[in-house]
């Protein structure tokens, strides 16, 4: 069995695009995600679409918890607030649904 390990995408779909188009071509069985998938200023909702279509086993990481503990408040970090604008209820249901380990 070919297993990819992901982690730290910090929402740039543009890497994980080509990553998973490497998994494609080495038939990779299963994609298990680390974390950290979302926090980053580039494109959170896509990079959430593209690991919801693969399939990838995902855990939570240190921050997409950062994420839903700022989700109701102002951070102060543009960053953060720019995630938090891209994200809707599917989005952080789905941050919410993730183990924080696979043991």
């Amino acid at each position: 069995m070919k297993i990819a390990i992901l982690s730290d995408i910090h929402g740039n779909s543009y890497a994980l695009s080509e990553v998973l188009e490497d998994t494609r071509a080495r038939n990779v069985d299963a994609i298990i995600n680390l974390g950290d998938s979302l926090y980053g200023p580039l494109n959170p909702a896509d990079t959430w679409d593209m690991l919801n279509a693969c399939r990838a086993i995902n855990i939570s990481g240190n921050e997409d918890r950062i994420i839903l503990e700022n989700l109701t408040k102002d951070s102060g970090n543009s960053t953060l607030e720019y995630v938090k604008s891209q994200l809707d209820d599917r989005i952080t249901d789905w941050l919410r649904s993730l183990p924080f380990d696979m043991i």
